[in-house]
């Protein structure tokens, strides 16, 4: 199990390092946010895949259609973009900003965003970089984002922790008798090709 999981894991970062690249050169190339810095860019971009990778880790966990599985992500962006307009308009303190972004990666996107594209358009116009990283708030919600990375990867550990099949709690001698009343029988006068007796398999 532990080689199963390291190998998605490094699939996952690998294909999260590539499109965190292409994010960032693509915001940058088309004029987005080209005043950014690209390191910090990238950052954001990537810590933000590593929360939507958990995410989506999770979900088929709950919900066991194939239908309903695909469209929970949109569901979750339509709702969370509600909530972003409500808390926008309310004035929302940062602390509360901040454990937003940690429980959800589409508050942890609205977030970032919003920081570069202030500094970038909204009067600003000198871009988000190592200078003002923490006056800009960018730091602050970067640290938000490595937390809920953190969230959702003991969530995912948490819940995938132990097997789901519950009959490993069932003792082999339960198992061998529910097994034997689904066998059926054999035809009368049939011929005996091969026999077994006291064939057992241990479950560990």
């Amino acid at each position: 199990q532990s080689v199963y999981w390291s190998h998605w894991m490094i699939v996952f970062i690998i294909s999260m390092f590539v499109t965190a690249i292409l994010y960032t050169v693509v915001f940058i190339q088309m004029c987005f946010v080209a005043l950014a810095n690209p390191f910090l860019l990238f950052l954001s971009f990537f810590f933000l895949l590593f929360q939507f990778a958990a995410f989506t880790v999770i979900v088929p966990n709950y919900v066991k259609r194939e239908e309903v599985a695909g469209i929970v992500p949109f569901l979750a962006w339509i709702f969370s973009s509600a909530s972003v307009i409500v808390c926008f308009l309310a004035d929302t303190p940062d602390v509360v900003l901040a454990i937003l972004t940690v429980l959800n990666p589409w508050w942890a996107a609205f977030n970032f965003s919003s920081l570069f594209v202030e500094y970038d358009w909204s009067g600003f116009n000198v871009g988000i970089g190592f200078g003002n990283a923490v006056e800009s708030g960018w730091l602050a919600s970067f640290v938000a984002q490595i937390a809920g990375c953190i969230f959702w990867l003991f969530l995912v550990w948490y819940i995938y922790r132990t097997p789901t099949n519950k009959s490993i709690d069932e003792s082999p001698g339960k198992r061998n008798s529910k097994d034997a009343d689904k066998i059926a029988p054999l035809p009368e006068n049939a011929d005996v090709i091969l026999s077994v007796r006291n064939l057992q398999k241990n479950f560990e």
